[in-house]
Parts: structure tokens; sequence; C-alpha cells
């Protein structure tokens, strides 16, 4: 920064101070950018913004972003369930599935359900 001031006093009366000022905020919120870039890369997201988010360890302290969100779908046979963040179906054994897929499944249908009345 003490390098844009040197350049600007060189440069004599054609930069003006409120450009010298804007650069040099523009640089520090790059400056910052890259080190909550790094911050987020190395240590990860802490506790306390996780519980903001409504995702916290606790259940009973997490947030409800939506009032009528599906947890879990039941037929013979085989159950969609959802624990945390990950989807599983479970068919005598436990298996992960894409949980894009049954997001943007359940997604659909809600849209559908919404905009239509019916499916």
């Amino acid at each position: 920064m003490c390098a844009l001031i040197l350049i600007a006093e060189e440069l004599g009366s054609v930069m003006k101070l409120s450009y010298i000022m804007k650069i040099n905020f523009l640089i520090l919120g790059l400056v910052l950018v890259f080190v909550l870039m790094n911050r987020l890369e190395t240590k990860g997201l802490g506790p306390s913004l996780l519980t903001v988010m409504g995702l916290g360890s606790d259940p009973a302290k997490q947030v409800s972003w939506c009032d009528t969100r599906v947890t879990a779908l039941e037929t013979t046979g085989v159950k969609l369930l959802q624990e945390g963040l990950k989807w599983f179906v479970e068919t005598g054994t436990k298996t992960e599935v894409d949980f894009v897929s049954v997001e943007k499944s359940l997604g659909s249908y809600t849209v559908a359900k919404n905009s239509y009345g019916k499916i």
C-alpha cells in the first residue's frame, strides 16, 4: 500500500487522494478475501457459525428452515431417510445415496404441487 502512495507522489497532482483511498480499500478487500478463503480451506467453519446456520451438531438446537420438510419416505420393504445432511436407503442394509438427486426430486415434487395444485 505504501507503494501506491509513492507512485501517487511521483505522479503529482494526476492522482487524487480519493483514487488512492479507493485502490487501497480494494487491495485490502482482496487480501481479506484470500485470508478468509485460506482459513475456510484449512480450518473449516467454526462451531458458532455452523450453529447460526442451523447446522450444529446438537439436533435439539438445529434450526428448521422448512416446516414441511420431508425427512423420510417409506414403502413396502424400502425406506428413504435422512440423517443429518445425508440420505440413506434402507432395504435390510443401509446404503448412502446421492443427496443432490434426492433433494432435486423432492424439490420438483414440491414445485409441481405448489404451482399447479396437483401432480
